[in-house]
């Protein structure tokens, strides 16, 4: 998501329980792939709208129960 924020700001972090080998791609370079393969682009735009939907749900059971607890 972070990606295609104007800050490139991640919104996720990830630990490895084992060795591990990173990789990483420039934003241009997805933006092309966007551009040269739409399926690519709907997926990716899938993907993204489902974390932000779960992030959404993550935020709102925490306001919530944080509601609960302060009465």
């Amino acid at each position: 998501i972070g990606l295609f924020t104007h800050e490139r700001t991640r919104t996720a972090t990830a630990v490895a329980i084992q060795d591990t080998q990173l990789s990483w791609i420039a934003h241009d370079a997805v933006l092309v792939l966007c551009q040269k393969n739409p399926e690519f682009a709907l997926v990716l735009t899938r993907l993204i709208a489902e974390r932000m939907a779960e992030n959404q749900s993550v935020l709102l059971a925490r306001l919530t129960a944080a509601e609960e607890t302060s009465r």
